[in-house]
Formats: structure tokens, C-alpha cells, sequence
């Protein structure tokens, strides 16, 4: 079972605040075995291998194998002994290399299937020395779809609400970014007010929420890098459940303008709405 300790949606920055804790407690009971093996990494560089090896194993698909249980610490292929990795009934290995320049990281990495004995993908990733973490997701990424044939997400966002305070006269609510993994928490929003339903939109700059800070739910687009807001809908009743088209270029919500709850969409460069649902039953939750 995967516990989070926060629930979560997609998005993307802002600005440092407190990291996640997520723990594995149990993954596939058909997980392969893999062995990423600790990279080749310059003085002063923090190997990448654990961030790569965790990504993998919280996805369920993998078993890593412990690093004081390798018999051999391969950094090319040259080095990789597949006997080494039979004899721990590996499935995969792992090897990587990385090389510094300036404020430049350059990873060079390697995917090899052990019963077959041949390499499955090779690849290499490039990025700032700040980006260390963001680069040893990407490479994690590249891994689970060699195996896999399944595009990796590890170098996705999650967002989601955070409540201080709760059952107090004080509460406060945050909207937080941060890494697949629960680090590198950021923060988008503060508010003394709840904050609801936050969605974003393709281009990943941009998000809508519900927020109550004007007494009643409004929605509420919000521009990430600039901090600009826009109440996009604050009519009498219910504002809720906002959701982009996946052009980015609608928002459908749920209003009670006129009365009982309906589906309705808005053009966001013109604002315009248009009515989608109309009968007795509450409607909410577009998708």
C-alpha cells in the first residue's frame, strides 16, 4: 500500500516551503529485481542512483537490489559481469556516469536486461547543477519506459492543498507544489480562507482553484510565474469544480447561477459561458 501523507493533484513552481514524506509499504509481489548501481560521480556532486532507484521502486514495478548486496559496481558497459547479477536474480541493472562542467551535470546512463544479456537503452540527460534532482527524474523516467514500454511520470509535479492549524480560530490553507516524490515543496498560495478543487492547465503555468477568501466559493485563475489572479466566476450560489479542456483553452465548472447546479464552460480568452447540462439533478465534477 502507498501512504502519502497529503493527498494530490499535478502542477508545477513557486516558491520553498516544507517537503512530503512519502513511504512505500508495499509494493507488486511480481516486482522485478533491479540493481542501479551508484554512479560515477565527480568530487562535490551527490550520486543520482538513490533518487533513480527510489523513483523505480515507488512505482511498484521494482525490487531494488541493496548496494552492499552487489557483487560488482559496474560505471560502463564494459564492466557489467551479467553473471554477477544471475547469481542475485536480477532482472535489470542500471549504470551511470556523471560528468561536470562549469555549472553543467551531464548524465550518461545505461539499462541492461540481465537474461538476455544485452542493453536495452542508453541515454543521456543535461541540466543545470541546481536541476540535480530534476535530472535524476528524467533519467528514472527514460528507465521505466525502456522496461516498460510505459512513458515514466517521476518528472511530474503534484499539488495539493495543506491545512495549518485545523480546529483552530486560525486556520490556514496553502497551495503547495512539489516534486513526484514529495520534495522540493514550493509554495503557490497562502490564504486564511480554504482553497478547493485546484486544477492547471496544459501549458502547466497556469491554475484555477476555489477560494472563499471573498466570503463565498469563487474560481479563480491563477498565472504561477507572474502571481496574477483573475476571479473568473463569482455569481450568487455555488462556483465549483473547476477543470481545463485539455487545449487549455475552455474551463468547465459547476455554478448555481441559475438556480440548481449545472455544468457549465467558459472560453477562457473571451469568458463567455455556455450551458452544458440542464435537468433536476445537481451536476458537479466535469472532466
Amino acid at each position: 500500500m502507498n501512504r502519502i501523507t497529503i493527498g494530490f493533484l499535478l502542477l508545477l513552481t513557486a516558491i520553498p516551503v516544507l517537503s512530503l514524506e512519502i513511504v512505500i509499504t508495499q509494493g507488486n509481489d511480481k516486482a522485478s529485481k533491479i540493481a542501479v548501481v551508484p554512479f560515477g560521480t565527480p568530487d562535490g556532486v551527490k550520486d543520482m542512483a538513490p533518487i533513480v532507484e527510489f523513483d523505480l521502486h515507488r512505482s511498484g514495478q521494482f525490487a531494488p537490489i541493496a548496494e552492499e548486496d552487489m557483487l560488482s559496481l559496474p560505471q560502463t558497459p564494459n564492466e557489467v559481469n551479467f553473471r554477477d547479477w544471475r547469481v542475485l536474480g536480477t532482472d535489470y541493472v542500471v549504470i551511470g556516469q556523471v560528468e561536470k562542467e562549469e555549472d553543467t551535470l551531464t548524465v550518461t546512463f545505461y539499462a541492461f536486461d540481465v537474461s538476455l544479456e544485452r542493453k536495452l537503452f542508453s541515454g543521456k540527460v543535461t541540466g543545470l547543477s541546481s536541476q540535480h534532482r530534476a535530472i535524476a527524474h528524467m533519467v528514472a523516467d527514460k528507465v521505466f519506459e525502456s522496461i516498460t514500454d510505459i512513458p515514466g511520470a517521476f518528472s511530474t509535479k503534484v499539488m495539493y492543498v495543506l491545512v495549518e492549524g485545523r480546529g483552530t480560530e486560525t486556520p490556514s490553507w496553502r497551495l503547495e507544489v512539489a516534486d513526484s516524490d514529495g520534495q522540493n515543496a514550493q509554495r503557490v498560495l497562502e490564504s486564511l480562507y480554504p482553497i478547493m478543487s485546484p486544477t492547471w492547465a496544459p501549458d502547466g503555468e497556469t491554475v484555477a482553484y476555489v477560494s472563499f477568501e471573498s466570503g463565498r466559493s469563487n474560481i479563480i485563475v491563477h498565472e504561477i510565474y507572474t502571481g496574477k489572479r483573475d476571479v473568473v466566476a463569482a455569481f450568487e450560489g455555488t462556483n465549483s469544480s473547476p477543470e481545463f479542456s485539455p487545449d487549455g483553452k475552455h474551463l468547465a465548472m459547476s455554478l448555481s447561477r441559475d438556480g440548481n447546479p449545472e455544468i457549465y464552460v467558459m472560453e477562457v480568452a473571451s469568458r463567455k459561458f455556455k450551458r452544458i447540462t440542464t435537468h433536476r439533478a445537481i451536476d458537479t465534477e466535469p472532466v
